[in-house]
């Protein structure tokens, strides 16, 4: 058995007046469903970002990176154009 606290409850209920959704029951069904794509996007997110990590870092290796403060400032002057409404 599961107790809600009653703000989750008032999260139930509030989907409930929509009209979209049949029962309590399907309402946390949907939301458990959710929270497993979440769960599964979040760490192929996670896969993704390692290897490029490795990849940047093998790069690195090489003497392939590019010079971070040089980076930074072309950023910070396409933020600035950008605020200026300026587009290059």
């Amino acid at each position: 058995m599961i107790t809600l606290t009653s703000a989750q409850e008032q999260i139930v209920e509030d989907k409930l007046t929509t009209g979209n959704y049949a029962s309590a029951e399907e309402v946390i069904d949907l939301a458990l469903e959710l929270l497993q794509f979440l769960d599964a996007e979040s760490l192929a997110w996670l896969k993704q970002t390692q290897q490029k990590i490795l990849i940047g870092i093998e790069e690195l290796d090489r003497k392939e990176g590019v010079d971070g403060a040089m980076v930074m400032e072309q950023m910070l002057q396409r933020f600035q154009d950008a605020r200026q409404g300026k587009q290059r």
